[in-house]
């Protein structure tokens, strides 16, 4: 069994959600639990360590709970 940090987890669900333009794709716990290979539960704990770390923002709609990427860092701001 392979063990990831923090930082790895964050790593590799930064590629599951980049994109060059635009939002890009939404991951749900079910496509971060294949991505990594881990149970549902885990992989719902590593979305939630990705959203605390400014990795992602969620999207809680009539679709259910999907992640993008935090398109908000992209944001310049005037200071």
């Amino acid at each position: 069994m392979t063990f990831l940090t923090h930082v790895q987890v964050c790593a590799r669900i930064g590629q599951l959600v980049a994109a060059d333009e635009g939002l890009g794709p939404a991951v749900t716990a079910s496509d971060v639990a294949s991505a990594l290979t881990v149970p549902l539960p885990i992989a719902s704990e590593h979305l939630l360590t990705a959203e605390n770390r400014g990795v992602l923002c969620r999207d809680d709609g009539p679709e259910g709970l999907r992640f993008f990427r935090n398109f908000f860092l992209d944001i310049p701001i005037a200071v």
